[in-house]
């Protein structure tokens, strides 16, 4: 029962790999751009790695068809590893889980108003 249940699973995923090959290409390769531009003098003063990977979250949501809900719990999911990272001192990594989870609740919500808006 195992095996089949897990056998279901991955054909689920690679047939969702297939059906979107070209926009998880598309991904991968602005993910190349949008490093590469963290390292070019004066372009890096406003595309920072922070920023780049908030870019790269929305990009990744956006293509991936995430619904609003998921959306939503990935913001309270990774109030858990912020949480962990401000009790052990390291303040730097929770804030920056705190900056990418209020990006991705502002994310939700425009997902939110947008698939109203579409009547979604």
């Amino acid at each position: 029962m195992k095996n089949l249940i897990s056998q279901e699973t991955e054909k689920k995923i690679l047939d969702w790999i297939v059906s979107k090959r070209y926009r998880i290409a598309l991904l991968v390769l602005l993910g190349f751009v949008i490093a590469n531009l963290t390292r070019i003098p004066y372009i890096n003063l406003f595309l920072t790695k922070e920023t780049s990977f908030l870019i790269l979250l929305v990009l990744t949501l956006a293509i991936a068809e995430v619904n609003t809900r998921r959306v939503f719990n990935l913001g309270i999911f990774l109030f858990l590893p912020a949480f962990l990272f401000q009790i052990a001192g390291r303040v730097e990594i929770a804030e920056f889980l705190g900056n990418v989870i209020y990006s991705v609740f502002l994310l939700g919500v425009i997902k939110g108003v947008a698939g109203l808006k579409n009547g979604k």
